[in-house]
C-alpha cells in the first residue's frame, strides 16, 4: 500500500514530505491527517487483519509551549474526543468512510426528470425524511436509503502530530 500525496493536495512542503511514506497502521500508535497546511492528531484504535480498514479517534491536543502564534508548536496528547472514524484502503488510497441518506433510485425513476424530489413527498414524509434539515436525515422505506460514501484523506500512520498554521 503506497500512500503518496500529490503536490496539488497540500499547500505545505512539510505535509507533502510527511505524506510520502509507506508505514502501516498499528493499534495504539498515532495517526496524522494532513490538511492543506494544518495537521490533526489521532489514535489508531483498530486495524483489520488485511490492513485495509482502520478505526481512529481524534486527540484533543493541548499546547505545551508558550510560543503563541508561531510555527514552533509543541503539543501533548492525553484525551481522545468525539466519535471514531473508519478509514479504508480503496482504489489505492486511504478514504474516510461515512454514511448518508439518499433517495432510492427506483423511487426517483418514477418522477418527472429535472424536478425537485421535495414536492413529490407528503407533509408527513417530508417531516420524517428531513427532520427540519435541508438534506435527508432519516430512512423512509421505499423512498430513502442509507448508503456509504467515501472521501479521500491524506493520512500517515505511526505519528501523531498536531499543527495549526496561523498564516492562513
Amino acid at each position: 500500500m503506497e500512500n503518496r500525496i500529490k503536490t496539488k493536495e497540500t499547500g505545505s512542503f512539510f505535509n507533502l514530505m510527511m505524506g510520502n511514506n509507506q508505514t502501516l497502521p498499528k493499534v495504539g500508535e498515532g495517526a496524522t491527517i494532513l490538511h492543506w497546511t494544518d495537521r490533526s492528531a489521532y489514535e489508531v484504535l483498530e486495524v483489520s487483519a488485511d490492513y485495509k480498514r482502520v478505526v481512529i479517534q481524534r486527540y484533543e491536543p493541548s499546547r505545551k509551549d508558550n510560543n503563541g502564534m508561531s510555527e514552533s508548536q509543541d503539543y501533548e496528547y492525553k484525551n481522545l474526543v468525539g466519535g471514531t472514524i473508519a478509514v479504508v484502503w480503496r482504489n489505492n488510497q486511504w478514504k474516510i468512510e461515512n454514511e448518508m441518506i439518499d433517495f432510492c433510485p427506483k423511487w426517483v425513476s418514477q418522477l418527472p426528470k429535472n424536478t425537485s424530489y421535495y414536492k413529490f413527498l407528503t407533509d408527513e414524509q417530508r417531516e420524517v425524511i428531513y427532520n427540519g434539515e435541508v438534506h435527508p436525515q432519516r430512512v423512509l422505506e421505499g423512498i430513502t436509503k442509507l448508503k456509504k460514501v467515501y472521501s479521500k484523506v491524506n493520512i500517515i500512520w505511526g505519528v501523531k502530530r498536531e499543527y495549526y498554521d496561523y498564516s492562513f
